[in-house]
């Protein structure tokens, strides 16, 4: 069942609309504070670099299509800004995740996070994906 406390306010004659996922793009080299960040590409490539991240959508509306559909759109909005890679963190037992990245949106994995430093960092191992948009 979809909470439907969250929704979108009416604007003018349109009515409000449920908000079943989101997502966060950051443009840039790297995240912040992030050590997990792949290979750079080298000279100017290295700078048209964005994350996706907290990519999530509602229980009720999982496996229909709506986070590939967010992925999609973040991807063509990173593209217009001269984005030509785009890269998430996945958490490494997150079957359902890495299908959507890898399979689905056509991710590869291009690092893994060393199991200490998860440990010492109190989180779950993930894996850095990335896709080149410009292919």
């Amino acid at each position: 069942m979809i909470d439907l406390s969250c929704k979108l306010p009416a604007e003018g004659s349109n009515p409000a609309e449920l908000v079943v996922g989101s997502l966060d793009v950051m443009v840039g080299t790297h995240l912040p504070e992030e050590h997990l960040i792949g290979r750079l590409p080298e000279g100017p490539d290295g700078q048209h670099r964005a994350y996706l991240a907290n990519v999530s959508t509602v229980p009720a509306a999982r496996r229909r299509g709506v986070a590939s559909q967010l992925i999609q759109a973040a991807e063509s909005q990173a593209v217009a800004q001269g984005v030509k890679y785009m890269y998430a963190h996945v958490v490494a037992d997150n079957y359902p995740a890495l299908a959507l990245y890898m399979n689905a949106a056509g991710y590869t994995a291009e690092q893994e996070e060393l199991p200490g430093i998860a440990k010492t960092c109190g989180r779950p191992q993930r894996i850095l994906v990335k896709k080149d948009l410009s292919a």
